[in-house]
């Protein structure tokens, strides 16, 4: 039986990400999760490389633009999933923008979980 693909989620609101880690462990994939951009790249450059990253944009620190981008340069092969549900800003300028930088996908918050899982499918396996 294969190893199971790994996902890293990245989201600052706890409820948020350990929402998303349990409904991304219940279609099979082994989850890891920070809880910002440092800690994320930490995690990338410590723990090995995941399949996918599933990143909030909006975050204290290092946003979720600044991990796409330093995603791309450094691990161009990992595949991103950009989430966000706007702050104080349109969500889709936003996550236009983390298409822009590489994002392989964007999902607005609220996430529909039937669209998270296809873009799992397609994107992890």
């Amino acid at each position: 039986m294969p190893d199971k693909k790994r996902i890293l989620v990245i989201d600052d609101d706890d409820f948020v990400r350990e929402t998303i880690c349990e409904v991304v462990e219940g279609f099979n994939y082994h989850v890891t999760q920070a809880r910002s951009g440092a800690e994320a790249l930490k995690s990338l450059n410590g723990n090995g490389l995941p399949d996918l990253v599933i990143t909030d944009i909006i975050m204290p620190g290092k946003s979720g633009l600044e991990i796409i981008a330093e995603i791309r340069e450094t691990f161009p092969a990992v595949k991103i999933i950009a989430i966000s549900g706007g702050g104080g800003s349109k969500a889709g300028d936003i996550l236009a923008l983390a298409r822009d930088l590489g994002s392989d996908r964007v999902i607005s918050k609220p996430i529909d979980i039937q669209e998270l899982r296809k873009a799992l499918m397609e994107l992890a396996g």
